[in-house]
């Protein structure tokens, strides 16, 4: 295959690329069993090593927090500005845009097998709104991030790089002439809203916004919801004889998230904080310790994209020879119930989308939705109340932007 650049879509759950090829572009086979996305994980272990997606996630599967360590959602910390670097276990220093790198480099990797030559131009996706870069300094924290991306693919191997927002590039395959078109692209940790005016020789983006709202957010409202009080994450504990009654330190609720729960698995000064109140959490200590902090994350995860399909679902956890028995109901009506304030926030800024693009609901003729969130049931309602069914149409949940970053890259080179 003759290829004229690659197009990327950097998530902060799941990454994908595709090849910019003879006036087309093509998905790239990245994951297991030829899945077209990969999760966004990098396992950096003792030696140098470095493996991401799949290969990441099934090393720390095997090795636990024997050497190694997992890294995930890199991207929801890219506008961290107290962040300079993080020691790895060789001992080496890796800033963020050395760990975007090697992501960035994994992906290429399989590309140019595909492909049978290296390739150095790319499109690469970006939230309008990082996470963390909202409030005072956003135009600031927002431009530390892209910086880190760009930073990042350089030192993967590309050459000629451009960076495209991910809302504008899932338009890109569309095939109206004419017509006002809006972009709805919702993932793991970030929202975005794009408006085009399309017209038979250009398409003009006159309008996008963001909110740091995604999937791995609802997550953790999961978990504070139905599971920190059985695993007694919410309670204090009087430690030791005659000691004074404590409540479970930040650390170790920080288990909410998957960074959060990764770290406690390969962090020694977590660990060590744990090793203190395995007592009192027997539980907890076992997930950790047993080397299950991953699968119990995905089954949390499980149980809300269930909830897409079904009224009620059960987040289910057990492991034998272990106290693990994790059994927790949770229905679609207390799912919705916990997302509502971060729904209203993306109502708003679908209003203030089409504040700035000078329109209301009647001027949208097409809006197309994306992401892995956007087959929450709230969420498509949202859409449909305001535009009408009609008009709200479903793309590929995770292939349609990194589709449109390479036609992006026809249309540059």
């Amino acid at each position: 295959m003759t290829a004229l650049a690659y197009g990327i879509d950097f998530g902060t759950t799941n990454s994908a690329i595709s090849v910019a090829s003879r006036g087309q572009a093509e998905m790239v086979p990245i994951g297991r069993r030829g899945s077209l996305i990969m999760p966004s994980m990098l396992y950096l272990d003792e030696t140098g090593n470095h493996l991401v997606g799949d290969d990441a996630i099934q090393t720390f599967l095997v090795r636990g927090g024997s050497g190694g360590r997992l890294i995930a959602s890199l991207k929801s910390v890219l506008t961290d500005e107290t962040f300079t670097s993080t020691k790895g276990p060789d001992g080496r220093r890796y800033g963020l845009d050395d760990l975007v790198a090697i992501l960035l480099r994994g992906l290429k990797r399989h590309a140019d097998r595909h492909c049978g030559g290296s390739v150095d131009r790319l499109v690469l996706g970006h939230p309008v709104a990082f996470v963390g870069a909202e409030g005072a300094g956003f135009a600031r924290r927002q431009a530390l991030a892209e910086d880190r991306l760009y930073r990042g693919a350089e030192k993967a191997g590309f050459g000629q790089i451009t960076l495209v927002d991910e809302s504008s590039a899932a338009l890109q395959g569309e095939e109206m002439s004419t017509g006002t078109l809006m972009s709805v692209d919702f993932g793991g940790g970030t929202f975005d809203v794009s408006i085009m005016i399309a017209t038979p020789t250009s398409w003009p983006v006159v309008a996008s916004e963001g909110a740091a709202i995604g999937g791995e957010g609802f997550d953790a409202m999961l978990f504070d919801a139905k599971l920190s009080k059985p695993l007694g994450l919410v309670e204090s504990y009087r430690l030791g004889m005659g000691g004074k009654h404590l409540s479970v330190p930040v650390t170790l609720r920080g288990m909410r998230t998957l960074n959060g729960i990764l770290a406690m698995s390969t962090e020694g000064r977590i660990k060590a904080i744990l090793e203190n109140w395995r007592d009192e959490l027997p539980v907890v200590y076992d997930i950790i310790d047993g080397g299950h902090s991953w699968e119990f994350y995905k089954a949390i995860e499980s149980a809300k994209i269930a909830l897409s399909d079904e009224a009620k679902t059960t987040i289910r956890f057990a492991r034998p020879s272990t106290r693990i028995a994790i059994h927790e109901s949770v229905s679609r009506e207390e799912f919705e119930r916990l997302i509502a304030r971060d729904l209203g926030v993306i109502d708003v800024t679908i209003s203030r989308a089409l504040g700035k693009a000078g329109l209301d609901e009647e001027g949208i003729d097409l809006v197309a939705r994306t992401g892995g969130s956007s087959q929450i049931p709230a969420f498509i309602e949202l859409l449909t109340r305001r535009f009408g069914h009609r008009k709200v149409e479903e793309r590929d949940a995770f292939n349609t932007v990194a589709l449109g970053l390479g036609l992006k890259a026809f249309e540059l080179w």
